[in-house]
């Protein structure tokens, strides 16, 4: 399966179930440097990216992998899915180790092509992050 018919798959399934799902929040940066940003639509910073996670928690949501969305496993309205686009570089350094101090799943939508590449995740980062 190609990363497209992937994404096109989570995104029908999303839509025939969107009324139980939930929320599933997508980022590409998480930086306090805003000149690294592409898409600020799609970025945000280290401190609201925390402050967002937080507050979600705070009025009750859940977090839940991406694969419950398939499974229909417990899903409603106050679960959310959170996903990184691209692996840049600052989802290892900046992300990771508060996503798991508060143990929280998320998925990462990698380009094989940007591996190992300046500002993105190195294989043995990826390998990590995969554990």
């Amino acid at each position: 399966m190609n990363l497209f018919s992937g994404f096109q798959k989570i995104r029908e399934i999303w839509l025939r179930r969107q009324k139980s799902c939930g929320l599933v929040l997508m980022f590409h940066k998480v930086d306090d440097d805003k000149a690294t940003w592409i898409d600020k639509n799609t970025s945000i910073t280290l401190t609201n990216f925390k402050k967002l996670i937080i507050k979600f928690k705070d009025k009750g949501y859940q977090y839940a992998e991406i694969l419950e969305i398939e499974m229909q496993k417990n899903l409603n309205s106050k679960k959310v899915i959170i996903t990184f686009d691209d692996g840049t570089s600052d989802l290892y350094s900046n992300v990771f180790p508060f996503l798991c101090e508060h143990n929280i799943p998320f998925t990462v939508f990698i380009v094989s092509d940007y591996l190992d590449e300046p500002g993105f995740l190195s294989r043995e980062q990826l390998i990590k992050l995969s554990e």
